[in-house]
Parts: C-alpha cells; structure tokens; sequence
C-alpha cells in the first residue's frame, strides 16, 4: 500500500544510503506507518507588510543532513550552521492521472496546495507518489516548487497565478491584523463562498491557545 504516510515510510531511510544496511533498506515496506519522523521547520518570511513566523512540517531531506555544530550555537558565534532548508523535500500522493480532466483537477486543486505548502516554507523540491485505484505506486514526478507556477501557465490551463495567490495572502494578512486587535482573545474566520467575503468573529468564552505565562510575559 502506498498511500498517505505509506508512502513517505517507502521513500526515506534514517540513514543515509551508504551507512544502511541491506535489510533495512528493503524491509521498509514492513515498517509500522507514522506521522512523527518528520521536521519541525520554523521559518520566518514577510507577505507585503506583514513579517510572519511559521512552523511547518517537513517530510525528510534530499541526502545527508547538513552538520550541526551544536557548540557554535551554545557560544552565540556569529557565523550559523549551514541551512537545511534547501536540503528539504516534500513527499505527496496523488491519484494516477489517466485523462485530461484528472489533470485539469490535479492541477487546479492538489497542485496549488502542493507549492502554496512548500512556497511558504521554502522547500525547494516536491516529490509526488501517483498511485493506481489498488493503493500500488504507478509512477514518481519530481517538482522544483518555484518552477510550478510558470509550468501550469505553460499548459495553459489559466486556473491559478501565482502572484495572484502571494498579493492576496499579503492583503489578507493586512485585513487581519486590523480586525484581530485584543490580544488572548480567540477569533474565527469564516470565508463566504458565494457572497465572497470573509467574516472575522470574536469567540467569547473560548480558551486560547495562548499560556498564562506567555500572556503575562507579553504584557510586560
């Protein structure tokens, strides 16, 4: 079976290829399926005005990690370990694409979510599993994430920009910050479909996610 983290469990190693063993190469497909080796990526990145700090989860790295040398952080040296960030891929599934309109609809939908995810958060490759209607890989396409865009404009199917997608994170970002003004308070968002408009709603009552030290520390 390869779907979901099936997938994922198939496709890395905790090691690199070298320092693997024969067994533990291919005895993956008996391996117990989890969502939890992965990354934790904490990035930070400006959308128009607003600077933003994101935490996303990555799904492994394109060879060996990069060294980390743990004693450079602890003596606050100017120079920092290497990046990984480049280092990262991004592994996805999708249904194998067996006629126009299931790539029309890869395209519009998955392929849109696939490189809004990894544009974010600067992961540079997305490797996509396609899987057949028995849950068996069919094929494997590899995606430079910041190629997408420029490549669904060359089919020519017009269905999503880019550009479009990054000016309007951007004003969204901007609506927000003026509408959430109490800080500790719980909003929501409500996107209306057909009236195309965005409701912010403050939840009286509700418990944030924010701890009681934080709060005091921030009011400091």
């Amino acid at each position: 079976m390869f779907a979901g983290y099936k997938f994922e469990e198939l496709s890395t190693l905790t090691k690199t290829w070298d320092e693997s063993t024969r067994q533990e190469i291919e005895s993956r497909k008996k391996n117990v399926v989890d969502n939890f080796q992965q990354y934790c990526s904490i990035v930070r990145t400006q959308l128009g005005s607003s600077t933003i700090i994101m935490g996303g989860e990555v799904d492994c790295l394109w060879g060996p990690p990069p060294p980390l040398d743990v004693q450079l952080i602890v003596d606050y040296k100017p120079d920092p370990p290497e990046n990984p960030v480049p280092h990262y891929v991004e592994l996805k599934t999708s249904k194998e694409l067996t006629s126009p309109r299931s790539i029309a609809s890869f395209e519009q939908h998955k392929l849109l979510k696939f490189w809004a995810q990894s544009f974010l958060l600067g992961v540079p490759k997305i490797i996509v599993g396609f899987r057949t209607d028995r849950n068996t890989l069919a094929s494997l396409q590899t995606l430079e994430t910041m190629q997408i865009p420029a490549q669904v404009r060359e089919r020519g199917t017009q269905m999503w920009d880019g550009n479009v997608c990054i000016n309007f994170a951007a004003k969204f970002l901007e609506f927000l910050r003026e509408a959430v003004v109490e800080e500790g308070t719980v909003y929501s968002i409500k996107f209306v479909t057909g009236g195309r408009k965005i409701d912010v709603l403050k939840q009286d009552g509700a418990k944030s996610f924010l701890t009681e030290e934080y709060v005091t520390w921030k009011s400091k």
